[in-house]
C-alpha cells in the first residue's frame, strides 16, 4: 500500500520524522504544516497513537508552567484533561495541557 506521495507507509513515516526534527517550536510546526496552533497537539496525539516515536521535550521550552503541569499530570493522571484543567482553575489553556500531555506520552513510549 502506498502513501500520498507514492511511497510506502514506512517510508512516509520516516520522511515525516526527518521533517519533524527540524521543527523546534509549535510556531515552526504551524508555519510548516499550515495547521492552527490549537490543532498541533491533536496532530501530535494522532502521530503518537499510530506508533511513531518522537522526542518532543523541546516543545516545552516555550511553556512557562511546564514542570508544574507535568507534576500535576503525574499526580492526577494523563487520561483526562478536565481534572488537570480544574486543578489550575482554567488558567492554563487546554491546548497547552494537551501539548504537555503529548510530551509525557511520547517520553513514556520511547
Amino acid at each position: 500500500m502506498e502513501g500520498a506521495r507514492g511511497r510506502s507507509p514506512r517510508t512516509e513515516r520516516c520522511a515525516h520524522q526527518r521533517e519533524a526534527r527540524g521543527l523546534r517550536s509549535v510556531q515552526d510546526i504551524v508555519a510548516a504544516s499550515g495547521v492552527k496552533p490549537n490543532r498541533v497537539p491533536l496532530s501530535i496525539e494522532q502521530f503518537i497513537s499510530s506508533g511513531d516515536h518522537l522526542s518532543l521535550s523541546y516543545l516545552l521550552e516555550e511553556v512557562p508552567d511546564a514542570q508544574e503541569i507535568r507534576s500535576t499530570f503525574e499526580e492526577i493522571g494523563i487520561e483526562r484533561l478536565k481534572p488537570v484543567s480544574e486543578f489550575f482553575h482554567g488558567r492554563i489553556s487546554l491546548t497547552t495541557l494537551r501539548l504537555v500531555r503529548c510530551v509525557i506520552v511520547a517520553e513514556a513510549a520511547a
